[in-house]
């Protein structure tokens, strides 16, 4: 009834500019190891699955005469129910995510967005505590998941507008780093294909995301907006089209 995974990854990651005049990002390097482990437990619609992992990572530019480590542990622990087509799974999970070349060292216009970003070589490893609970339920016509997750991050690094603007054009944005912010959202997707024709197929789902900075009582900026997403699919194959 258990399965035992263990696993390793590693990544190299060269930013070169070469002969370009104008850049957003120097040139730098960065190198990641992780390693994990995960128990999963199965037997007679109840299991339970948990698992840890540890990263290291080292980000180095000459051109910033810059060397940093970033490294942390991160875990997750899950249990869930099946009974009578109804699946319940409530997760926890802790993460951390190391700030990356743009983040770091970006000064200069961004044409991808048109805005003037400025890096941050002070920032820090962002961490998270998350919950999140999926409910999905089916039967021969129906189905419906429903997932209301919370997610508390400090040291959270965001991109975020100024008043100041570069050439009177381009605003300038600046990353920084918040001590408390929450996440917290909802996501419903339902199904429904009619017993005449099971070929015909009806989904909707809603989404949305609330972010705030807890050192202000401020909404963040760019954050995504609530989505409604209806898809109406009629499946071919069975008249040999």
């Amino acid at each position: 009834n258990f399965t035992f995974n263990f696993g390793s990854s590693f990544e190299y990651l060269n930013n070169n500019n070469s002969e370009a005049t104008d850049t957003l990002t120097p040139n730098a390097s960065s190198r990641d190891i992780g390693v994990y482990t995960i128990v999963d437990f199965d037997k007679k619609g109840v299991g339970f699955n948990l698992g840890i992992r540890f990263d290291y990572k080292n980000v180095e530019s000459q051109q910033m005469d810059f060397n940093n480590s970033y490294s942390s542990f991160s875990s997750s622990a899950g249990v869930y129910v099946e009974r009578n087509n109804h699946i319940s799974r409530l997760t926890y999970s802790s993460s951390f995510r190391s700030p990356h070349f743009s983040e770091l060292f970006s000064n200069g216009l961004h044409h991808g967005t048109m805005r003037f970003e400025v890096g941050n070589i002070n920032l820090v490893n962002e961490k998270s505590h998350q919950f999140d609970f999926k409910h999905q339920w089916s039967n021969e016509h129906f189905g419906i998941v429903l997932n209301p997750f919370f997610q508390y991050i400090t040291d959270f690094i965001s991109i975020n507008p100024t008043n100041d603007f570069y050439n009177n054009i381009y605003r300038i944005y600046n990353y920084e780093q918040f001590k408390d912010v929450i996440l917290y959202g909802l996501e419903v997707n339902l199904h429904y294909h009619p017993h005449v024709l099971h070929n015909l197929h009806f989904e909707q789902s809603y989404s949305f995301l609330n972010a705030r900075n807890l050192d202000n009582n401020m909404f963040l900026a760019l954050t995504p907006a609530n989505k409604i997403k209806s898809t109406v699919n009629f499946e071919t194959s069975e008249y040999n089209i």
